[in-house]
């Protein structure tokens, strides 16, 4: 009977510490997934100021663009 106890004993030691051990993983994959999220979110906002930015050079290198007949001294100026 004793034999059979500490036998239970030690197989409750095994399961408690596979269910710390799983509960650990558990915690670290849910703060991978939130931080995941957060650079999903990160990434679009990202990505839209980076399409914001290269409006605004396309607009500007348009604007330094020669025109004809235009002097030298004006070339690259933005405010002509």
């Amino acid at each position: 009977m004793q034999a059979k106890n500490e036998k239970l004993r030690g197989e409750l030691t095994r399961v408690e510490n596979a269910f710390t051990d799983y509960r650990e993983k558990y915690e670290i994959q849910v703060g991978l997934v939130t931080e995941l999220g957060q650079k999903t979110a990160e990434v679009a906002r990202l990505t839209e100021e980076r399409k914001k930015l290269q409006e605004d050079l396309g607009a500007l290198q348009l604007s330094m663009t020669p025109v004809e007949d235009e002097p030298e001294a004006a070339r690259g100026l933005t405010t002509r």
